[in-house]
């Protein structure tokens, strides 16, 4: 059973809710790019062709809007859940997934069947870390390594210099999901992109930075050209539509062409909101926020405080129609643990609002 993103309609239907739901479950840039209505209408006749078997345009597009690299090293799919599926059909040996974190990487794992196993991180006062690495030595086989940055649900941008300097000297293949770090200022120091290794694949998206999660445009980079040539001798064709080919080389030509403005817009709004909210949940007393540099807040309840993570979730979308994610299903968190999108002032006002009246003496 799948269980991502926020089905509103099916959660209004549940609990009986008419008017909206201020969705704080899904992280998803609540800006878009200018003109997107225009492209979507201007890009209309594209349904009625098939789109380039072989993307050039759109990789071609991809590779001037990263920067450094070829439409040989470049793989798109339908989403970087496609992505993740073809990686894990590429590989045969163990893999080892950084927990906690997104879990269609053990699903992918599990359906392709390998033999995997999730290596969690140390929690450090605020932060998850990365744990210490010789540990992984004792796994038999080691072919892969996922790790995703910044990660989810916490959110935290991780220097991976020494996962990287491990891989290279065993030969391990890394998989770096980085489909949050351009919310992330400095994200050009951190991403992987920037180390030599070969086998270092990275995953990016339009869904989450572009607000366009229905569009299903995600892309692999990888210095390793003959690796990105066996995913497209293992891929379906067209997977993606003619619609998502041409609005995703409109937005990205267009973004290059005003010096990235989205981009440094985006980066800049959420610094502010981010600050704002960690501001204000460090005000309740008997949670822990943990540090984020994302578009996402994870917070933990102390187990002196009466309630669950479920608890939670069910009276904010009882009483005040939000929709919060409950992260208690990520592996090795509590029922303690839930997840908050960061979105607009308005929208984190109202959040926040119903937070203190529940903990500070609610009624769920």
């Amino acid at each position: 059973m799948l269980g991502h993103g926020a089905d509103l309609d099916k959660i209004k239907r549940k609990y009986r809710i008419d008017g909206p739901i201020i969705d704080f479950s899904s992280n998803i840039n609540p800006s878009i790019p200018d003109g997107l209505a225009h492209m979507l209408v201007a890009n209309i006749d594209s349904l009625r062709a098939y789109p380039d078997i072989e993307y050039m345009e759109l990789r071609n597009t991809i590779a001037a809007y990263i920067g450094g690299l070829g439409p040989e090293n470049i793989c798109v799919g339908n989403g970087a859940s496609e992505l993740i599926f073809l990686f894990m059909k590429s590989i045969k040996g163990s893999l080892v997934i950084i927990g906690p974190t997104f879990s269609e990487y053990a699903r992918a794992a599990q359906i392709s069947g390998l033999d995997y196993r999730i290596v969690s991180m140390d929690v450090k006062g605020d932060s998850f870390e990365l744990a210490g690495l010789d540990r992984l030595d004792a796994i038999g086989d080691l072919e892969a390594i996922v790790v995703c940055n910044p990660n989810n649900p916490d959110g935290g941008l991780k220097d991976l210099s020494s996962l990287v300097k491990y891989c290279h000297s065993r030969s391990v293949k890394l998989l770096v999901d980085e489909t949050f770090i351009e919310f992330c200022r400095d994200y050009d120091d951190y991403t992987c992109l920037n180390y030599d290794y070969e086998d270092i694949f990275v995953l990016r998206a339009m869904t989450k930075f572009y607000g366009m999660p229905g569009l299903r445009m995600g892309y692999l980079l990888s210095k390793n050209k003959d690796f990105v040539g066996r995913l497209y001798s293992i891929k379906e064709p067209w997977t993606v539509n003619s619609m998502a080919e041409k609005i995703t080389i409109e937005v990205l030509k267009r973004e290059v062409e005003n010096s990235y403005t989205f981009g440094e817009n985006t980066r800049s709004a959420y610094e502010k909101e981010r600050a704002y909210l960690v501001r204000e949940l460090d005000k309740i007393k008997l949670i822990r926020v943990y540090r984020t540099d994302s578009a996402f807040i994870l917070f933990e309840m102390d187990k002196a405080l009466p309630y669950t993570s479920a608890s939670i979730k069910d009276c904010l979308i009882r009483q005040h129609s939000i929709l919060i994610r409950d992260a208690s299903n990520f592996y090795g968190l509590s029922d303690r643990f839930i997840r908050l999108a960061i979105k607009d002032r308005k929208s984190n006002e109202i959040l926040l609002d119903a937070l203190f009246s529940i903990f500070g003496g609610g009624n769920l």
